[in-house]
């Protein structure tokens, strides 16, 4: 049965582009203020925030007219479990 539905309903592609993936910085920390990712503990709106911004502002020296695009063409695509780490060295 549900051989017939993978069949049936295909999985899609994942897209490459989104309405935040073209967005500006500020916008994208924007969207982490209000719900329903606004965290209740403001300890962890700032984490958020940084990890936020230091993904945004890492890749800026890579090519590409987006962050996302910018993310793609840099190191962290490949092995984004260890991209702060290497993110110094660029």
């Amino acid at each position: 049965m549900l051989e017939q539905a993978r069949v049936r309903f295909p999985a899609r592609e994942a897209g490459r582009r989104w309405l935040l993936s073209e967005a500006p910085a500020d916008e994208v920390l924007a969207v982490l203020e209000r719900p329903p990712l606004r965290a209740e503990k403001a300890h962890t709106r700032w984490h958020r925030r940084s990890g936020a911004r230091a993904i945004l502002a890492s890749p800026s020296g890579f090519p590409g007219d987006s962050w996302q695009e910018r993310w793609e063409a840099s190191p962290a695509a490949a092995g984004p479990r260890r991209w702060r780490r290497e993110a110094e060295g660029w």
